[in-house]
């Protein structure tokens, strides 16, 4: 296979043929499947001894284009993982302003349980 996602269409006549799904956009039948992938390499080899340099063009074409692809998979994984460390450090921002209120009213209390405790003292 020269690149993931290459698509060939062969017109062919079967009596019983089999599909893999409703749209019919991939046989089932192994005997059809094998006979497409031979016809399609006899095609392409006709092609590459015919027009060599339209061949490697095109091969160049395809190549680039998965390099570019495999770059911008490595650029999607690299902003996914920005996005969970911004949402980690949002995270723990929020905890900390939690900490610290909680903290703020853990010493209001201990202030008027201590204020609390004078006046029944003086009392």
């Amino acid at each position: 296979m020269i690149r993931k996602g290459l698509v060939y269409i062969v017109n062919i006549s079967h009596p019983y043929p089999i599909y893999q799904n409703q749209t019919k956009n991939k046989i089932q039948n192994a005997e059809l499947r094998g006979y497409t992938q031979t016809v399609f390499t006899e095609a392409i080899k006709n092609f590459v001894n015919t027009h060599n340099d339209e061949f490697n063009k095109i091969i160049d074409i395809l190549n680039r284009d998965k390099k570019a692809e495999a770059a911008a998979d490595k650029a999607c994984l690299k902003v996914l993982q920005a996005t969970n460390e911004v949402e980690k450090i949002k995270n723990e921002k929020y905890l900390l302003q939690i900490n610290l209120k909680m903290q703020n009213f853990l010493e209001k209390i201990l202030f008027f349980l201590l204020l609390k405790e004078i006046v029944l003292r003086q009392a």
